[in-house]
């Protein structure tokens, strides 16, 4: 194992360390907020506002442990692929085309979904660029060509909609919609705007992942 790998592996240790520390100590404070809550009684309205901020913080700690805990995993799967990355980076458009490059824009304005989509993309060897909001991805997809597009539906400047308004981009191969829920009304909606698939939250990675493998096949043969 090289000195960097070694490193790598370091590094994704440190992460799951922390994730599992940061666990401990909250599931032990929510324990003692349920505790004080019930022993309050009828008196816990009077603090109910002391009471909220202490469970908020509670649940920032434990989200903030689920994404450690995430990136770790996407880590260790082998997502370092800066090389990679930096070698494509100097590739002119035509010649990352010829090569096969899968180029993936991602909208979306949570930074730490958008964050962990673009690890889950680049570990498949995937080329990724990142927007969150409407007139950013259009400012993207007016510049380069991309092969599969991956929007959410609700943007601070707008909806994921708008991406394929009034017509798909001429350099856009496929289109993908991301929501909190699906169903047959949203999912012919999104068919008729253009969309390939429509997609509902929480992602599973494979899933995810075999769409738009299975898409950028499509891109490839259209050519």
């Amino acid at each position: 194992m090289s000195a960097r790998d070694e490193t790598s592996h370091e590094k994704t240790d440190f992460l799951l360390r922390v994730a599992h520390d940061l666990r401990g100590p909250a599931g032990v404070i929510q324990g003692s907020l349920d505790e004080i809550t019930a022993a309050l009684g009828e008196d816990a309205g009077r603090f109910h506002r002391l009471l909220a901020m202490a469970e908020r913080g509670v649940a920032k700690v434990v989200r903030a442990a689920a994404l450690l805990e995430q990136t770790g995993h996407l880590a260790a799967e082998g997502i370092a692929l800066d090389s990679r990355r930096r070698a494509l980076s100097e590739l002119s458009l035509g010649a990352a085309e010829s090569e096969g490059v899968v180029k993936i824009l991602v909208v979306e304005d949570d930074d730490d979904s958008a964050a962990l989509l673009e690890c889950l993309f680049e570990r498949q060897g995937w080329f990724v660029d990142t927007a969150s909001g409407v007139s950013e991805a259009q400012e993207a997809l007016s510049a380069k060509e991309y092969s599969v597009l991956v929007t959410d539906l609700h943007l601070p400047d707008g909806t994921g909609y708008d991406l394929l308004k009034p017509e798909r981009p001429a350099r856009l191969h496929a289109a993908v919609m991301v929501t909190g829920s699906v169903d047959e009304q949203e999912r012919r909606k999104s068919e008729a705007m253009g969309f390939e698939r429509c997609m509902a939250k929480p992602l599973s990675g494979q899933d995810i992942v075999d769409v738009i493998r299975s898409l950028a096949r499509g891109a490839e043969v259209r050519g």
